[in-house]
């Protein structure tokens, strides 16, 4: 199946956006450096394009796998097969969102060893209470599974 042009422009900033390692330390709430504006990637979109994105994490590699895809189940194989494709045998979901008009927000700790969750993820809508309080949540869950050194590495609205 050949994709349009636009759809292969908003996967790629959807994969710019939610892309980068995660062993850096940005400042708090900063996207990736290459990432666009907030709500780019929504305007961006044709009216009537539907685009997932989901990230797929696994826990002995601490690698995280990125996926698009026109339907949430395209985009959640996509992602485990980028995390597989490090070598890594024990990928699951992280999280899976539809792109236009909604936000993320990922946690870290810093201090996570193999085989010990690295990476938290919470989603909403653009311009609700619950995305306005994203870096939040996504810190809880960090917190909530015992970290000791968690910290927001990306806020961002797609």
């Amino acid at each position: 199946m050949q994709r349009s042009s636009s759809w292969t422009r908003c996967a790629l900033l959807v994969t710019l956006a939610v892309a980068g390692p995660l062993s850096a330390a940005p400042p708090a709430n900063a996207p990736s450096p290459r990432a666009p504006a907030p709500g780019e990637i929504s305007k961006a979109m044709p009216e009537g394009m539907d685009l997932y994105t989901s990230l797929a994490v696994s826990d002995s590699k601490q690698m995280v796998g990125s996926g698009n895809g026109m339907g949430a189940a395209e985009a959640k194989v996509r992602a485990r097969k980028d995390c597989q494709d490090s070598g890594a045998t024990d990928c699951v979901e992280l999280i899976t969102f539809p792109v236009r008009n909604h936000c993320m927000a990922l946690a870290v700790d810093k201090g996570a060893k193999p085989g010990v969750r690295a990476i938290f993820a919470s989603s909403a809508q653009a311009g609700t209470p619950e995305a306005a309080a994203l870096g939040k949540s996504a810190l809880d869950k960090c917190i909530a599974s015992g970290a000791k050194q968690c910290g927001v590495n990306v806020e961002h609205c797609l």
